[in-house]
């Protein structure tokens, strides 16, 4: 049985992350470090593939560059029915293919000098003592310290006696071959949110990100729902919608994949064992895994790297640094806000996004990592307020 210090379960960007944040603050643990891999890379990840100015700030930190090919965005769309709501931001996001971009961590992690053992599945996880015993598909393993990075299913999770937590919230997608010149995700670098649905049941939206596949363009076009309990027919919401742009979703390979809503009341480590990404908790404003994805690892990786300085694997802290952490203030704060926006103050909630430009900024420079949501807090609950009793009827938001 090989003993490492830290076993990673996950490559993608939490896992690469954690991994390539220990070999950067203490290069000794490298060669000390296994990432374990189910799959091969590249592998499929159904997701949007957004990428703000946050990740690329956290690439930088990690001497990585994004050199796949993706799809620059400088607007941000909103639309209500027939409203349209256009924010401008330049650079506010690069629409990526996952399994290029994971592919290319997981490279960046092997020629960092850190182990990488791709198509080995790990099948259970027991506790000897002071180690954590990893047992895969092919092989058996002894660690001090473990790490939850293998997303939503978790087996981390599963096998080392956290709590199952909250509902897994589902997202939905297709790709859709489009003309660039024709189409106006492409034309005005832009990618669109539609809440026209929320009224009818939907806590989230209906999108369109432009993005390159095999050189081609296309849309990615998806639904996602936050909903702890799914009120909405999410096929039938999304083939309506699709409908309207002149889809027809029975035409295509409908994907589907679940996300794990953050809970600050939940648990993200037992001794020698930290979640991190998809398997701890990502944002429920509007889903977005990757940023928060490679600021878990940066969290996790200095507790760990604390950890063996000072013999002590309890990691009774972690919780604690990450709530007060830039992710975990503005992560409450998106639980917060996406509380308002999908609930029952939607109306006041959206049409106060709708005409103020101050919030439709703060949103953006947030997820951009140029401004800090958690800050305004006090300011944005004034604002709500004052916009609740300046009109006794919230205005029409849709021409």
């Amino acid at each position: 049985m090989e003993t490492f210090d830290v076993i990673i379960v996950g490559s993608g960007p939490a896992g690469v992350s954690t991994a390539l944040n220990i070999h950067r603050t203490n290069p000794e643990l490298a060669d000390r470090i296994l990432v374990l891999e189910k799959a091969r890379h590249p592998r499929e990840k159904i997701c949007a593939g957004g990428l703000t100015r946050n990740v690329e700030i956290q690439l930088d930190e990690l001497g990585i560059s994004i050199d796949v090919p993706y799809v620059a965005v400088n607007t941000v769309r909103f639309k209500y029915g027939k409203g349209v709501l256009d924010i401008y931001e330049k650079g506010v996001s690069k629409i990526i293919r996952r399994d290029e971009f994971d592919a290319k961590l997981a490279k960046t992690v092997v020629n960092r000098g850190i182990s990488l053992r791709e198509e080995e599945e790990v099948t259970d996880l027991t506790r000897d003592r002071d180690y954590i015993i990893v047992i895969t598909k092919s092989s058996k393993y002894k660690a001090k310290v473990v790490v939850g990075a293998d997303g939503v299913r978790s087996i981390v999770r599963r096998k080392m006696g956290f709590p199952a937590g909250r509902k897994l919230t589902p997202l939905c997608l297709i790709e859709t071959p489009v003309d660039a010149n024709q189409t106006p995700e492409f034309v005005y670098k832009m990618f669109t949110f539609d809440l026209t649905y929320v009224p009818e049941g939907l806590q989230g939206y209906v999108w369109d990100f432009p993005c390159i596949i095999n050189g081609r363009t296309y849309l990615n076009r998806g639904i996602f729902d936050r909903s702890l309990s799914p009120k909405a027919n999410l096929r039938e919401i999304l083939k309506k919608a699709l409908n309207k742009r002149g889809v027809n979703l029975d035409e295509y390979r409908l994907k589907a994949h679940p996300e794990r809503e953050f809970d600050p009341k939940g648990i993200f480590s037992v001794p020698n064992v930290l979640l991190v990404g998809d398997a701890a908790g990502i944002d429920p404003l509007i889903g977005e895994g990757i940023p928060g994805a490679l600021e878990y690892g940066k969290i996790a990786a200095h507790e760990i790297v604390e950890s063996f300085e000072k013999d002590i694997f309890s990691f009774k802290n972690y919780k604690r640094k990450m709530l007060s952490s830039r992710l975990g203030k503005e992560l409450k704060m998106y639980l917060m806000f996406s509380n308002m926006l999908y609930g029952p103050r939607f109306k006041l909630t959206f049409s106060l996004l709708w005409n103020d430009a101050h919030l439709q900024r703060l949103l953006m420079h947030s997820f951009m990592r140029l401004d800090n949501f958690y800050d305004n807090k006090l300011r944005l609950m004034g604002k709500l307020l004052k916009h609740l009793f300046k009109s006794k009827k919230l205005p029409k938001i849709v021409s």
